[in-house]
């Protein structure tokens, strides 16, 4: 396999050790030091943030790159300057570019960069290209040995939301998974975060030591339109988010002070109630719902949603995909929280990811919840049957079946 084609693989190897892209972006000249970082790691709520917070710097005036993860439909739309993903061609001359650079770093370390250090490098490389004035970048998984950490410095570091989630690789314990998330504080940067639990603001504070960590206040609810909240800020009057859930309150509220804190304030309003995030709560068709709900937090979510927007007499199919290694049990528990009971669960498998659980495990393990379930041999499949059945259709788990969805 050559560079290119290995660079736009899809890869299962989660690397969390930074020796390599760290001697890669040594090598390229540091990209990162020309423009200004927002750095925003979290469990939930990353992609959000970072939407909302890029929208008002664009709205400024200012150019604007924004590195994400997981890819929705291909690589591409990871990377994008003011809203616009780079091509192929132009991620390919960057492949050309770094190719040799990287082949050293192996043989200096021994070991082969991952996809993800590759295209992150090649995102920053990009940005600078472009001249960016600011780079928002959204940590993969975890924060102190995520890829994107390889930065030097950065001007904020933003921490969104933090709950159970890659236990695996981050800690076993809502307070390991909080320490890990904070090694993304540098020493220039200064540090805004989501309303925590207790236990994980006490951890945001001991790791930022001397510096000032400003907690997001959530602004007044006004009340909903459709499937979007309405919310005031002191000054700001009844903006509707763009980005549906109840949860995106608490993202905006953090994107609110990013924003703020960067003086942008006169952006706030347009950046709120203009931003787009796919895949996240996204109506795809009129019935029909996708989101990335992925973990347990996400689940609630998901329902604390529904339970404010649907009536309960609304006839619901829900789609279900997750990762095997992903407690999907669990996350699939916070459906009994649901004031409407006249649901259906068809569950799939996620083709596309080696990594996906069997529609048939899924299955079962929503029946032993005591929820009507049937296994289905693909998300489209499941939807167009979900579709006849139903009001209401929401699919939601891994953000793979988006893609498998798109192009079907």
């Amino acid at each position: 396999m050559d560079f290119k084609q290995y660079a736009l693989s899809h890869q299962n190897t989660i690397c969390l050790e930074l020796e390599r892209v760290v001697l890669l972006l040594d090598k390229c000249g540091r990209p990162e030091q020309h423009m200004k970082i927002i750095h925003v790691a979290g469990t939930n709520g990353k992609g959000s943030v970072c939407s909302f917070v890029a929208e008002g710097l664009i709205f400024a005036g200012e150019t604007v790159g924004r590195f994400s993860s997981p890819e929705l439909l291909d690589i591409t739309d990871t990377i994008t300057v003011n809203s616009k993903s780079i091509t192929l061609d132009e991620l390919n001359a960057l492949y050309d570019r770094i190719a040799p650079i990287c082949n050293e770093v192996e043989k200096d370390c021994g070991k082969a960069l991952s996809q993800f250090e590759i295209n992150f490098v090649a995102a920053l490389l990009y940005f600078s290209d472009k001249k960016c004035s600011y780079a928002v970048v959204e940590c993969g998984m975890g924060g102190i040995g995520d890829a994107t950490n390889a930065m030097e410095d950065s001007a904020l570091s933003v921490i969104t939301k933090i709950s159970i989630d890659h236990e695996t690789f981050l800690g076993d314990s809502l307070e390991k998974i909080a320490l890990n998330k904070c090694g993304i504080f540098k020493k220039s940067s200064r540090i805004i975060s989501a309303i925590q639990q207790e236990s994980v603001k006490n951890i945001i504070k001991s790791e930022a030591g001397e510096k000032n960590v400003c907690f997001a206040s959530l602004p007044q609810i006004c009340g909903h339109e459709d499937f979007s909240e309405v919310i005031s800020f002191d000054g700001i009057k009844k903006i509707k988010l763009s980005l549906s859930g109840v949860h995106q309150v608490h993202n905006a509220a953090v994107a609110k002070e990013v924003l703020c804190a960067l003086g942008f304030e006169n952006t706030v309003e347009y950046a709120l109630s203009h931003a787009s995030n796919p895949a996240r709560f996204e109506q795809l068709e009129p019935g029909l719902f996708f989101d990335g709900a992925h973990n347990p937090d996400g689940v609630q979510n998901l329902a604390e949603s529904i339970n404010r927007y649907v009536s309960d007499g609304k006839k619901i199919v829900f789609v279900v995909g997750f990762m095997a290694d992903k407690a999907y049990g669990e996350a699939i528990s916070f459906l009994k929280n649901l004031n409407n009971n006249n649901f259906k669960i068809y569950t799939v498998t996620v083709h596309s990811n080696p990594r996906s659980e069997k529609a048939e495990t899924l299955c079962k393990a929503c029946q032993a919840l005591g929820f009507d379930a049937e296994a289905k041999d693909n998300i489209s499949q499941a939807i167009c049957l979900a579709k006849q059945n139903a009001d209401l259709v929401f699919a939601f788990g891994s953000l793979y079946m988006y893609k498998e969805y798109k192009n079907k």
